[in-house]
């Protein structure tokens, strides 16, 4: 299941950071950029984990819980952002590199425990 997650998290993480990387050389807010890029990226990750890594069926209530949890990384990550490129002089490539790695085990025991419990939601085979 982890390599699953792994694998949709390569192809959510080459769109997000692609946005990201066209939104600043654009001449975006690194923190605006990050929101936005985050936001396209989770929207991908929800269904393509629902449907490949968790095989779950999609709900309302579920999509709501991985809205949270996005909320959650978002914010996480604008800070880790924050901190390396004001403080820590990153640039602003780096630190959102930086921020994928940190983000990747929060997001995956956060998405396997509270939004595709497998306990909790129904099968797509059931």
């Amino acid at each position: 299941m982890m390599a699953k997650f792994a694998l949709v998290g390569v192809v959510n993480t080459l769109i997000s950071y692609g946005f990201f990387s066209v939104l600043v050389y654009a001449g975006c807010h690194y923190l605006l950029a990050s929101v936005m890029s985050y936001a396209l990226g989770a929207s991908v990750s929800y269904w393509l984990n629902a449907a490949y890594t968790f095989s779950v069926m999609r709900t309302t209530k579920g999509l709501f819980k991985f809205i949270l949890l996005s909320t959650v990384a978002i914010l996480f990550g604008m800070a880790v952002l924050h901190i390396l490129i004001e403080f820590m002089f990153f640039s602003a490539y780096i630190a959102q590199a930086c921020v994928v790695v940190l983000r990747f085990p929060l997001v995956y025991v956060l998405s396997h425990s509270l939004v595709f419990n497998l306990g909790l939601q129904k099968r797509k085979t059931d």
